[in-house]
């Protein structure tokens, strides 16, 4: 039982960093409880989300995507964004929607990313007959509906 009046304490998680937050004492055990469910969720989030990114990487290794492409990369934070905000309708205007978000993310322009996407989904289609006169949100929705039916 904490009793000190003025003392914060922390709630450490498994996490690279050590401290994840500190909570002020003033919180009532119900609310301390409700903040410790959540970092408990979000802990286990990002554990599942790790798993998640691997079986993304798998399928797209699969279909023939090769990661030495930034394209690729660019494929990957495609599906993972998507996945993260659990918004299919997402993929009605990639290039608004989330196209946008990667080029800000490395600081390119939307056109950069979406020619490195093209470029990494035509080698694939040239390799592949499995998959080709796919585009890349034929192959993004591919993926993500695979996803889902796994939850």
């Amino acid at each position: 039982m904490i009793n000190a009046e003025n003392t914060k304490f922390t709630i450490e998680c498994q996490k690279k960093f050590g401290i994840y937050n500190i909570v002020n004492k003033k919180y009532d055990m119900k609310n301390l409880y409700e903040i410790i469910k959540s970092y408990i969720y979000n802990f286990n989030y990002t554990n599942n989300f790790k798993k998640i990114k691997e079986d993304i990487m798998f399928d797209l290794q699969e279909m023939g995507y090769n990661f030495k492409y930034r394209g690729t990369l660019y494929i990957l934070d495609a599906i993972e964004y998507i996945y993260k905000s659990n918004n299919m309708d997402l993929l009605e205007n990639l290039e608004k929607n989330v196209y946008n978000i990667i080029a800000n993310k490395y600081n390119k322009s939307i056109n950069n990313i979406k020619t490195n996407i093209i470029k990494s989904t035509n080698s694939i289609q040239n390799n592949n007959n499995d998959y080709k006169e796919n585009t890349p949100k034929a192959i993004i929705t591919k993926i993500l509906i695979k996803l889902c039916n796994k939850d």
